[in-house]
């Protein structure tokens, strides 16, 4: 090895002690796609495996996705790991059937595949540590990519250099370096021709934006790098800070930083790591201070509600939908749907009912006299609509507008009469009945779901 090769070993070697510590009797795999970076990454594993006495391995996915090319990579790592005497893992992940599945783009829906076969290789394997090969480059690429998005700091804050088990041994390592090691020591490599194509976020940003920008500051990858390590840090303290709140205290009663933190923290329990974009993280912000009862739908299929005055994720592929296919008579005093899972009230108008009314009710004055016939209620069927405030309104877009997580929805009653509906919790009332009057027949529709939803 010459000086080059030893500097860039010396520079991996620290950081697998900064990351792991002792790595002795481990097994680590290496995320190998045949690219610069993860070659690199591997050959300098494999020269230091002795060193830190571990075992190593390789995975490599094929994603279908570019023909022969993506066979020609998948035998480059074959032969590769063949020539180095390093066990190799390989498998075809057909991504553009999964795509009409997942309804994501190619690049989130090839990275949750790649990753979920890593972990099911690390459990079917007794793999301790996956090792992939993110860059500083890769860092600053992400940074910019979350800033353009949307982020809070945690978007800052970059690619991790530990998550659970999967480690990235050359964040602290330029591209350019790795490319540098190989040419050294005369190794190839494949390259991606996918990677020239723009219309991936993430290679518009490395091919046209970054370029860009070192045209007014050279050590732009370097810059983001330094803002990425001080956000770190930053978090660090406040998750300490976080750690030492009693989970007693509610949400109101933290200082909106810390609210911010504690909401990405349970929602990355929620979700194996996901963060919120500034949007989702925002509205969540304003929830405390909404209507209680409220729900939010956020992405990864989470449900965020109000409990005991603070905000709780909750997975709704994990809920049971309850549709009640029924139609029933709305009549004065408590009524019932889904299965006991909604709680419904009517009574005449009384300026003292409408103080103790139950604290989660949402509720609805209206006028009878201008009902036809009688109010019913059912669940929200397709094409249901609502004349309310001036616009036909779609009840279903509606409550994706509210953001009515998708497993309540069925069981909202939808209330109507003869002439057509008349209230819908969460929307409002149909103009034609709605009254803010306190007339002799106005009465007060309330709505609540039971404590059986929880």
């Amino acid at each position: 090895m010459n000086d080059l090769s030893d500097i860039y070993l010396n520079k991996v070697s620290v950081s697998l002690v900064n990351i792991c510590g002792d790595l002795s009797g481990k097994k680590l795999c290496v995320g190998l796609s045949g690219g610069a970076d993860s070659v690199a990454m591997l050959y300098a594993l494999n020269e230091l495996k002795e060193k830190f006495n571990f075992d190593l391995c390789a995975a490599h996915v094929n994603h279908l996705l570019r023909g022969d090319e993506a066979y020609r990579d998948e035998e480059f790592c074959v032969e590769l790991c063949k020539s180095l005497g390093i066990e190799l893992f390989s498998v075809h992940i057909d991504i553009n059937k999964l795509i009409k599945v997942s309804k994501r783009s190619v690049e989130e829906t090839a990275r949750d595949a790649r990753y979920a076969y890593f972990e099911e290789l690390q459990r079917s394997k007794q793999i301790d540590l996956l090792a992939t090969a993110h860059t500083k480059n890769d860092n600053a690429e992400t940074v910019l990519m979350n800033i353009i998005r949307g982020t809070s700091v945690s978007g800052i804050c970059g690619i991790p250099q530990k998550n659970r088990n999967v480690i990235r041994p050359l964040l602290n390592i330029v591209r350019e370096e790795n490319i540098a090691f190989l040419k050294e020591n005369g190794l190839s490599y494949v390259t991606d021709g996918s990677n020239l194509d723009n219309a991936y976020t993430r290679n518009y940003i490395r091919n046209i934006t970054l370029p860009t920008i070192k045209k007014i500051n050279p050590q732009v990858i370097e810059s983001i790098n330094r803002l990425s390590t001080l956000a770190k840090s930053d978090e660090d303290f406040f998750d300490n800070m976080l750690d030492s709140i009693p989970d007693e205290v509610t949400d109101t009663e933290l200082h909106p930083a810390l609210l911010r933190r504690r909401l990405q923290r349970d929602y990355a329990a929620a979700t194996s790591g996901k963060s919120l974009l500034t949007v989702h993280l925002e509205a969540l912000m304003r929830l405390p201070f909404c209507q209680k009862g409220r729900s939010l739908s956020m992405p990864e299929g989470i449900t965020a509600s109000i409990k005991d005055g603070r905000i709780n994720f909750v997975s709704s592929k994990n809920i049971k939908k309850i549709t009640d296919n029924g139609i029933y008579e709305l009549k004065y005093g408590e009524n019932s749907f889904a299965d006991g899972r909604v709680i419904i009230q009517l009574y005449k108008f009384n300026s003292d009912r409408v103080q103790n009314i139950y604290n989660n009710d949402i509720y609805i004055k209206l006028s009878f006299g201008k009902i036809v016939g009688s109010v019913k209620y059912r669940a929200r069927q397709t094409g249901d609509k609502i004349y309310c405030l001036g616009v036909n309104r779609s009840i279903k877009k509606e409550f994706i507008a509210r953001g009515v997580p998708s497993y309540l929805r069925e069981c909202i009653p939808v209330f109507f009469d003869d002439d057509g509906i008349v209230y819908v919790p969460f929307i409002g009332a149909a103009d034609r009945v709605y009254t803010a009057d306190d007339a002799s027949d106005t009465v007060i529709i309330s709505f609540r779901f039971s404590e059986r939803q929880d």
